[in-house]
């Protein structure tokens, strides 16, 4: 999920970046600042991304939840026997 994310944000940045620029004897001050605007929020994710420390909360309920099913198949072996 994080990676497809990058990519996305990559893609992003790409669309808005590339319009703009291709026809630079068009781009007025009002279209670089809406351009700005749409560039820093990818950029921003992307920064998260990589300065993020630490496992994210998706992960953290994915392990307990899996360490919850292996506690209740060890009750469940130890009853048995």
């Amino acid at each position: 999920m994080r990676l497809l994310a990058i990519i996305l944000n990559i893609v992003l940045i790409g669309t808005v970046i590339y319009p703009l620029f291709s026809d630079m004897k068009s781009v007025s001050g009002k279209d670089l600042g809406m351009a700005a605007l749409l560039i820093s929020a990818p950029i921003a994710s992307l920064l998260s991304f990589y300065l993020q420390r630490g496992e994210s909360w998706l992960s953290l309920y994915f392990k307990r939840k899996a360490l919850e099913e292996k506690k209740k198949i060890e009750r469940m072996n130890s009853d048995k026997a």
